[in-house]
């Protein structure tokens, strides 16, 4: 997929030091098969294109999914955590280009436990506050910031201040963050303690663009994933990108291309229909193991996405992946680590 991806943004002019690499993490609702670990290459090099050039991004992901680890959130958290903090430190050496994460819910804690522990290994904030440039941006949805955030020490937090860029967004109605200025505020000052902020979405006033969800009613928990998978949803998924770009300083690049918005349109209409017939959305953040993706030159850990879709409907007949003794997964992290997908310039 990247290998098509980088040949359309040549087409257009667009090198790959003009955008900003956000790792995502496959868990807790984020797009992860919408942008390319899952929904085919034509529409993962579609909306992936689309993004970069509207946006100035480009999506690369921690290649594992809640199931993985057997539906344990600690799990996913030390494990997933554990990857990003190796792949930040690859950056810090200057080997890759990683430029902020994406995380949602359930993924929040591997999130906090990898950028905590980047900034202890980076003197906890004692060289300064690190330029806007250097920061790693932290994006997270649908998450109230207490997993692995809540329990710092005020130390703690005003290091990860100097070396983090933190912003969540939340709707205004999604009870599973809490609502209420109580809660608003409780948000808003968790995040601050970070030097982050706190982002909020009315879905109530935009039930419009989500559509019908059986009784027209709000959404709740389920606003971000519907964002990303339905097409009436677009201004709403517009709205999420527009608040990461800013959040990493990321910019459109100048060669927009109609027909390639045209075609993620078509893509993400179809991907939808098929997601509105299959899909319950107050079941959102279930994750299931993702289909093998194509190979690509700037992601050779794609051949061990096919290994791992192969084990699991090998001999065992469809065995589900276990957490322990997995060589193919320990060996799809190792590569995620190792590989130079986005080579620093």
């Amino acid at each position: 997929m990247y290998a098509a991806l980088e040949g359309e943004l040549t087409m257009r002019g667009v090198a790959l030091d003009q955008l900003k690499v956000v790792t995502m993490i496959a868990a807790g609702g984020c797009p992860f098969r919408e942008y390319g670990l899952g929904d085919g290459l034509e529409h993962g090099v579609a909306i992936q294109l689309s993004m970069a050039l509207e946006h100035g991004i480009i999506f690369d992901f921690v290649p594992v999914t809640f199931s993985d680890f057997n539906s344990h959130i600690v799990s996913l958290g030390v494990g997933v955590g554990a990857a990003l903090l190796a792949k930040l430190r690859a950056r810090e050496a200057g080997r890759v280009r990683m430029d902020g994460v994406m995380f949602a819910c359930k993924g929040t804690l591997a999130a906090a436990l990898a950028a905590r522990a980047f900034v202890l290994e980076d003197g906890g904030g004692g060289g300064g506050e690190a330029d806007d440039r250097a920061k790693l941006a932290l994006f997270g949805m649908g998450t109230d910031l207490t997993q692995g955030f809540d329990d710092m020490t005020d130390e703690s937090a005003s290091a990860c201040s100097m070396q983090l860029n933190l912003a969540a967004m939340n709707s205004l109605q999604d009870t599973n963050v809490g609502h209420g200025e109580a809660t608003k505020a409780g948000l808003e000052a968790r995040a601050a303690r970070f030097g982050g902020t706190a982002v909020w979405i009315d879905v109530e006033a935009r039930l419009k663009e989500f559509g019908t969800f059986g009784t027209g009613s709000n959404p709740e928990h389920g606003w971000y994933p519907a964002a990303f998978r339905r097409k009436c949803c677009s201004a709403v998924k517009a709205s999420i990108l527009d608040e990461l770009a800013c959040l990493i300083g990321a910019t459109p690049c100048d060669h927009l291309d109609e027909v390639a918005v045209s075609a993620v349109g078509g893509a993400a209409g179809e991907a939808s229909q098929a997601s509105d017939v299959t899909s319950d959305v107050g079941h959102a953040n279930v994750e299931t193991n993702v289909g093998c993706a194509p190979r690509g030159a700037l992601i050779p850990n794609a051949m061990l996405l096919d290994l791992k879709a192969n084990y699991a409907n090998g001999p065992g007949g469809g065995t589900k992946l276990g957490l322990r003794h997995v060589e193919t997964k320990v060996t799809l992290l190792n590569d995620f680590v190792g590989n130079e997908m986005f080579v620093a310039e």
